[in-house]
């Protein structure tokens, strides 16, 4: 394989990974925007409902200032519940059977007043309004994703995946580190985290692996063998 042929097909994945973190990041902070203001509204009346009848009614700065300090709050929680244990729901029911039963234009057999009951809603009501902190979240990792992509040692990269491929087995980071003439390990190795198609092999010797996917497409790019890259 041409370690040229490699390099081009890496500098175009980086350019459209580029393009896919930006448009990520942007369109993403702008659907947690929406969301968060819909969640800020939401607060905002049930504040008025709960807090109305105990708060003076001079005193409606009350009302925005708790839906403005919950926002904060839900990113808090957000990083310290996690999906898994919001999306657990555990019902009693009113009757003397355990089964659910929703009866259409009546409702259901269950006890809303149960403790269990209660605590499902709440973990409903938190699970969407936590979706504003998450897409904001995940925008945030499309910033950074982009920020390493950008800094991407393409030239090294390209060598690596051109000696893996070439190889067809996988390689320790020290004989990988050894072919490969003038390759800053450290700072390769790490980048190459970025890709998908990048095993990282733990057992003894440590080293790298290509993933399917990832021969596949090397493979449709392969030519001729050529000379190992030198800086």
């Amino acid at each position: 394989m041409k370690y040229e042929h490699v390099m081009r097909w890496l500098a175009a994945w980086r350019a459209r990974t580029i393009l896919s973190c930006i448009l990520g990041a942007v369109g993403g902070m702008a659907l947690s925007l929406v969301l968060l203001a819909l969640a800020w509204a939401f607060i905002f009346m049930v504040s008025i409902h709960v807090l109305g009848g105990w708060v003076p009614y001079f005193s409606g700065w009350i009302h925005p200032l708790v839906a403005t300090v919950a926002i904060p709050l839900l990113f808090i929680g957000n990083a310290c519940v996690s999906q898994e244990t919001l999306g657990k729901y555990s019902f009693t029911t009113g009757t003397a059977t355990d089964k659910l039963v929703t009866i259409p234009g009546y409702g259901s057999n269950v006890n809303p007043l149960a403790p269990n009951s209660i605590i499902s809603v709440l973990k409903m009501v938190g699970d969407v309004l936590f979706c504003g902190p998450r897409v904001a979240v995940w925008s945030f990792k499309q910033v950074v994703r982009f920020l390493r992509i950008l800094r991407l040692d393409v030239p090294g990269c390209a060598a690596v995946l051109t000696v893996l491929h070439e190889t067809g087995h996988r390689m320790s980071y020290h004989d990988i580190t050894e072919s490969i003439e003038g390759l800053n390990p450290v700072r390769v190795f790490n980048q190459l985290r970025l890709h998908d198609g990048v095993i990282f092999l733990q057992s003894d010797p440590p080293g790298l692996s290509l993933g399917t996917q990832m021969k596949e497409e090397l493979d449709r790019i392969s030519q001729p063998a050529n000379p190992a890259y030198r800086r």
